[in-house]
């Protein structure tokens, strides 16, 4: 049996090249990365993070122009710190929730 074989992708460039920069500070091949990524698949017999459908609400949320343009807005706000803020009373009793 082969010790090596070869695996091609097709990669698009911009993330290939933002990746190539995180793996060469790490000190990591591509080879050595997939290397991990099938070992962590056979060992899991899966994959190793959650690949899945969004849930009935999220998936509303995300064809729903008006909601997606409000959670939008509501994150310029809270960015810009500009947001509503919690009482300390209010906070209090999300962290007892």
């Amino acid at each position: 049996m082969a010790k090596e074989t070869t695996v091609t992708a097709r990669i698009n460039p911009e993330l290939k090249r933002r990746v190539e920069g995180i793996l060469g500070k790490l000190g990591i091949s591509h080879s050595e990365v997939i290397n991990m990524l099938y070992s962590l698949i056979s060992l899991r017999k899966g994959l190793p993070f959650d690949v899945k459908l969004p849930d009935d609400e999220t998936s509303y949320i995300l064809q729903n122009p008006e909601l997606m343009g409000q959670i939008a807005e509501s994150l310029k706000t809270y960015h810009a710190g500009s947001g509503y803020k919690p009482t300390e009373k209010e906070l209090d009793e999300i962290n007892h929730l």
